[in-house]
């Protein structure tokens, strides 16, 4: 309420005092929308469209998979937006707790909005180099698996699993080679071993590939053009979920061939 003079006249103006309406937090959303393996996951807590004010924010999260039943981890994130990662699939529920600040806003007690989030698992793999690439059959071929959730690769942060193969139907040229070795009898490699030439990084396996010396020693033998290895390639992931059991994830399998391409060269290709 406020009085002014004018003229010697006093004029009663009456105001009215609007007290401020803070904002509630009503729901929180999350990018992108369908998560899938290693990918970062960016949570927004959601208003009522009101002038904001301040308050604190806390992010829970925790595994409900199955028989598999985790605790509420505090991910130590307090801002309006927070950010999650995860290499394994399943399901995660995701809690977000606001605490408002008190006057001179109205006070309202806290909210808690709990919302399950589902990872997807990887599926498959995608060949995206090293194939039909003429090198010198004394140096080696990298071929490169991008790992893929459907139609859509994995991201980065999938490295965190262990990638395994397994070779089956070895078949080398004879004569002048061996007709056929054994199938591996493990999955290799059981944890990540720098030196050895299968390996996940980022989203992607790297397969080193060699010639033997057994190979090179008879390489005048083997006609050019011809197939003088073919094999059979299975490849899965390997993880551990939060109560502490292993998991696989098979990614398939594809069938490639060594090739002589010169008197100098080799590929590596599909087979048979």
């Amino acid at each position: 309420m406020g009085i002014f003079f004018r003229g010697g006249a006093a004029v009663l103006l009456v105001g009215l005092l609007t007290t401020p309406v803070a904002a509630v937090v009503t729901d929180f959303t999350w990018l992108p929308a369908d998560p899938i393996m290693g990918e970062t996951v960016a949570y927004t807590a959601v208003t009522d469209g009101q002038a904001p004010f301040p308050a604190t924010y806390k992010w829970e999260y925790k595994f409900t998979s199955g028989s598999c039943q985790g605790t509420w981890i505090d991910s130590m994130q307090t801002s309006q937006t927070a950010s999650f990662v995860e290499h394994r699939p399943g399901t995660w529920d995701i809690r977000l707790t606001v605490t408002y600040n008190p006057p001179p806003f109205p006070v309202h007690a806290p909210t808690v909005i709990t919302k399950s989030v589902t990872i997807a698992p990887a599926t498959r793999f995608t060949i995206i180099g090293g194939l039909n690439t003429a090198t010198s059959r004394f140096d080696s071929i990298t071929v490169k698996y991008r790992v893929d959730a459907a139609a859509r690769q994995c991201g980065p942060y999938v490295c965190v699993n262990v990638a395994q193969e397994k070779i089956v139907n070895k078949w080398f040229l004879s004569p002048p080679l061996f007709p056929q070795f054994p199938p591996d009898s493990d999955w290799v490699p059981d944890t990540p071993v720098p030196e050895f030439q299968f390996q996940l990084g980022s989203n992607e396996i790297w397969d080193v590939k060699v010639n033997g010396s057994t190979v090179n020693l008879v390489w005048s033998q083997i006609p050019i053009g011809s197939t003088y290895y073919l094999m059979t390639q299975n490849m899965r992931l390997k993880y551990t979920d939060p109560c502490g059991d292993t998991k696989y994830i098979d990614l398939g399998s594809v069938m490639l061939k060594r090739v002589k391409q010169d008197a100098n060269n080799w590929i590596v290709t599909f087979g048979p």
